[in-house]
Formats: structure tokens, sequence, C-alpha cells
């Protein structure tokens, strides 16, 4: 079976972009980073190979269904330091009643904050401590 390839991409005005392919496991993926970043003018951020989880669950048409509304909660480390999660397409149930702000103790928010606690880092490696805050976002760019 193949990895999953994603390569991430920054422009000179901070743009980012993710892009993906499947990849031989057993290839080097320098022979392709190297050629790809050559043809760019983007910076290629990350470029990270491993074999792909699939999710077992379909979409869902439901108040948050589209991947650009979002849901971010923040961690902190142990250094201070401080990253975020981001879940596409929220349930609503992750929210507070009538809240756009994240509910820690709904059962489903509950479940992702002992998900991420001692798993997810920072860049550096710092694991994650503590939930700080979540909110209600979206990435969708309103077009003339």
């Amino acid at each position: 079976m193949p990895d999953r390839v994603i390569w991430e991409w920054t422009d000179d005005a901070g743009g980012f972009l993710r892009a993906s392919n499947w990849i031989d496991a057993a290839a080097h993926l320098g022979f392709v980073d190297v050629p790809l970043q050559g043809a760019s003018n983007a910076q290629l951020t990350y470029s990270t190979a491993a074999t792909p989880a699939v999710s077992p669950f379909a979409p869902v048409a439901a108040q948050y269904h589209l991947v650009t509304d979002l849901a971010v909660l923040v961690f902190a480390t142990g250094t201070g330091s401080t990253f975020q999660v981001v879940v596409p397409g929220p349930m609503v149930a992750v929210f507070g009643p009538t809240s756009n702000v994240v509910d820690p103790l709904a059962p489903l928010t509950a479940a992702l904050i002992a998900g991420v606690i001692g798993v997810l880092t920072d860049v550096l490696g710092n694991v994650a401590t503590a939930y700080v805050s979540g909110v209600k976002s979206s990435r969708r760019v309103e077009q003339v």
C-alpha cells in the first residue's frame, strides 16, 4: 500500500496551501521534494509522508457541515507555549448552548481534550498539558 505525502506551502504574502499525493512507501521523498521546490516561488515549509489513517465515517449534512466552519481549540504546554487544534465541520454539541464558545465539559469536547493532552505537541515537541479555550470560527471567503 502506498503512503500519503502532504506538502505544506507558504507564499511571500503569508498565504498557505496544503497539497497531497500518494507515494511509494519505499521511495525517498527527496527525489520529489527538491525538484518540486525548484519549480515553485513558494516555500515548501513541510513535507510529510506516512501511512494514512482512513476514517470510516461519512460527512453529515448538519448545522456546521462545511470544512470551512471550524472549532478552534487552544492548548498550553508545560513550557507555557500554546498551539491550536482545528475541528472542521464541528458538531453543534461541541459548543455551549446558544454559544460560539467551545464547551470543554460537553462529552464530545471532553473526549477530544483528553485525546490531545499528553499526545499532541507544539513545534518544539512540548506536549500539551492543559486546555485553554476554544471558539467557533470560519474560513469562508466571500466573493464579489
